[in-house]
């Protein structure tokens, strides 16, 4: 008989496997669908390239309580000898900008399926732009998603997986009883009723197939830490806020 699989359960990593862990940040800026920047940023298709190297700690950041942590703040995010990289291109060599340490935390249940979101934020020191894609000098906000390694345990992946294939398998022999049937027979009706039932069945699992693989990612969309205990998403998003105009 086939156990249940539960795709409730969330596998949460802890806030403490993050702290102390260094990381290479690389920010790939341009214009993108439905951005709030101005009609002529970006338009070239341009893009503005920043690299820097950032280490989680614990201190606590006085006076980073706002929308984007939350009320409860943030820890310090160290911007490794406040130094980054914009560029290389093919025209232009690489330059060093300033940055200032900045904050991050922990958003529980707050992405996708009911994962973990980490938030965090560094200070670009001055403008920096090439061509008509600038990043103006300020707060430069960065989510990702935030995984468990060290506990994910037995694979429910690979359960549901296995799980489709058996409906697979239930559903065309199924089907090859209703075929065997006559037109007009009692136990065709019933053996339709049930192929319908099994056919809901493999729906369902393969629904709950993709929440797993979002609450569960590939290795291959993660970065993992040094101790390989927990993992941040390949791609997250970044935005900046813009003073519109004076007055």
């Amino acid at each position: 008989q086939r156990g249940k699989i539960d795709v409730t359960e969330t596998v949460h990593a802890s806030e403490k496997a993050l702290v102390g862990t260094y990381w290479k940040v690389a920010l790939d800026i341009g214009r993108e669908p439905g951005t709030w920047m101005p009609s002529d940023w970006g338009v070239s298709g341009q893009r503005l390239m920043l690299q820097l190297q950032i280490q989680f700690r614990d201190d606590f950041v006085v006076g980073s309580r706002e929308d984007f942590l939350g009320d409860r703040g943030g820890s310090l995010v160290h911007v490794v000898q406040n130094d980054g990289v914009v560029g290389p291109t093919l025209s232009q060599s690489g330059k060093h900008v300033r940055f200032k340490d900045g904050a991050w935390t922990i958003s529980r249940g707050e992405g996708p399926a009911g994962t973990d979101l980490l938030r965090f934020y560094v200070e670009l020191e001055e403008k920096v732009e090439r061509g008509d894609v600038y990043c103006p000098a300020g707060k430069i906000f960065l989510t990702c998603g935030y995984f468990d390694i060290a506990h994910r345990g037995h694979s429910r992946k690979r359960d549901l997986e296995k799980k489709l294939e058996d409906l697979a398998d239930e559903h065309n022999n199924i089907l090859d009883a209703l075929n065997e049937e006559g037109f007009f027979s009692l136990k065709r009706m019933q053996t339709w009723t049930l192929l319908q039932q099994k056919k809901a069945d493999i729906e369902k699992t393969k629904d709950q197939l993709q929440r797993i693989m979002v609450m569960e990612p590939d290795m291959n969309l993660l970065r993992l830490s040094r101790k390989r205990d927990i993992g941040i998403t390949n791609e997250g998003g970044a935005c900046c806020k813009v003073k519109k105009g004076a007055g």
